[in-house]
C-alpha cells in the first residue's frame, strides 16, 4: 500500500502518531460525545484523494479533550502543517472537529489523541475551491482602512503560524501579490477571521508527509482577512478598445473613468474619478499588451456579488488596482507602491465603456479568464 511504505521515513512526531512508538508519555484523555458521535476503528480515508492524511496548520495547537470543551487532552502540541490522521468528525454549532488518532501499520486505531478544529486543518494537498464555481479560491494582499492603525501608517501584512494575533510571525508578503487559499477560519464572512495562504495551487503530498519543512515555500501562513482582497473568480477586466475605433458601429469617444467609491460612480461627478482610460490624439484606445496585468473583478459586497445593476441595463463592477491608500471618504491617507485599492467602474455616462451593450454582452467582451 502506497501510504504504508512512507511510515519508515516519517518524522518522529508522525511515527509516534501512526505507530504508537515506545516513548513513555501520559496518555491523552479524550471524551466522545454521547449523541451523534461515531468513531471509526480505522483511520478515515479521503474519498477524493484516497489518502488518510490531513495537515494541522496551527503551530502549537493542543488537541482538545472534547469537541465542545477547550480543555487540552494532554497530547503533545502540534507543529505547523504537521501530517496527522483522524477517526471521527463531529459538529458543534457551526464548527466541525476531527478526532486525531494513532494507528498501526494497517491503519487500525491504537490511541485517541484529541479533537482539532477542522477550520485550522488542510484536508487535501490542494487549495480550497469556491463551492459555487469550483474555481480555486485566491486572495490579494492589500492595505485596507480597517487595517490602518492611527499614527502608525501602513505596516506589512502579518503572516502568522496560527490564526490568532499572538501567534508567531512567519514572514512578510508583498502587496498586490495573489495567493491561493488553503483554509478559512470564518467561511462565508469576507471580513472576519483569517485565511491560510499558499504560493502554489497544490503541494507534493508524499514530500509533505516525510518532511513538513518542504512546505515552507508552498504554505506560507495565516493572514487577517482585513488585509486580503478575496478573489474567488478567474475574471479580470480591460477597456473596450474596439468601441473607440473609427469603424465602430457606435463609436465611443469618452474614456472609461474609475471611481474610488460606489457613491462617486453612481453620481458620476467629473472631479471624483481616480483615473481614466488613456485615449490617443485620434481618440482611439489601444489593447493591453499580452503581458500587462488586467484588473481583477472582485466582489462588490460582503455577499460575494460581482456586480450591481446600473442604469439602462448596464452593470456596476468593482476591480482591484495599484494605487495610494485611501480612507472611507476617498481621501489619500498614505502612499505606498504597490498596493491594491478596490474601485468602482460604471459602463454608462462619464465612465462609458459600452454605450449600447447589454450586461450579458459586456461580460462576454470585457471579461476574460486569467
Amino acid at each position: 500500500m502506497r501510504y504504508r511504505s512512507l511510515l519508515s521515513s516519517l518524522p518522529v512526531c508522525l511515527v509516534l502518531l501512526l505507530s504508537g512508538g515506545n516513548i513513555t508519555a501520559a496518555e491523552p484523555v479524550v471524551e466522545i460525545p454521547k449523541v451523534n458521535a461515531t468513531v471509526s476503528p480505522t483511520a478515515i480515508f479521503n474519498r477524493d484523494t484516497s489518502s488518510p492524511f490531513i495537515w494541522v496548520a496551527s503551530e502549537g495547537y493542543q488537541p482538545r479533550r472534547s469537541p465542545d470543551k477547550e480543555d487540552p487532552s494532554g497530547a503533545p502540541p502540534l507543529k505547523f502543517m504537521e501530517a496527522c490522521v483522524y477517526a471521527s468528525e463531529y459538529t458543534v454549532g457551526t464548527e466541525t472537529f476531527l478526532l486525531l488518532v494513532k494507528t498501526d501499520a494497517d491503519w487500525k486505531v491504537t490511541e485517541r489523541l484529541g479533537w482539532v478544529n477542522a477550520r485550522q486543518v488542510v484536508r487535501t494537498p490542494r487549495a480550497m475551491k469556491d463551492p459555487a464555481t469550483m474555481i480555486l479560491r485566491k486572495g490579494m494582499i492589500v492595505n485596507t482602512h480597517a487595517a490602518l492603525e492611527p499614527g502608525k501608517g501602513i505596516v506589512p501584512a502579518p503572516v502568522l503560524m496560527a490564526p490568532h494575533p499572538s501567534a508567531k510571525s512567519a514572514r512578510e508578503l508583498l502587496l498586490f501579490n495573489i495567493y491561493f487559499i488553503y483554509a478559512d477560519t470564518h467561511p462565508g464572512d469576507r471580513e472576519e477571521g483569517y485565511v491560510l495562504l499558499g504560493s502554489t495551487p497544490n503541494f507534493d503530498e508524499d514530500r509533505a508527509i516525510k518532511d513538513p519543512k518542504t512546505l515552507e515555500d508552498s504554505i506560507l501562513g495565516w493572514v487577517p482577512k482585513n488585509r486580503v482582497c478575496l478573489w474567488d473568480t478567474r475574471e479580470a477586466l480591460e477597456w473596450d478598445w474596439r468601441s473607440t475605433q473609427p469603424a465602430a458601429a457606435k463609436r465611443r469617444q469618452t474614456p472609461v473613468r474609475v471611481y474610488q467609491t460606489e457613491k462617486d460612480a453612481l453620481e458620476k461627478k467629473p472631479d471624483t474619478f481616480r483615473f481614466e482610460e488613456v485615449l490617443k490624439p485620434d481618440g482611439t484606445s489601444e489593447p493591453f499588451p499580452y503581458d500587462r496585468s488586467r484588473y481583477p473583478i472582485v466582489p462588490i459586497d460582503n455577499k460575494g456579488n460581482k456586480e450591481r445593476p446600473f442604469e439602462n441595463g448596464q452593470a456596476l463592477l468593482k476591480i482591484g488596482v495599484v494605487g495610494v491608500f485611501v480612507n472611507a471618504q476617498g481621501q489619500s491617507v498614505a502612499s505606498v507602491s504597490p498596493t491594491s485599492v478596490p474601485v468602482s467602474v460604471t459602463d454608462r455616462g462619464i465612465s462609458i465603456s459600452f454605450r449600447s451593450q447589454t450586461a450579458a454582452t459586456m461580460r462576454k467582451l470585457r471579461r476574460m479568464a486569467c
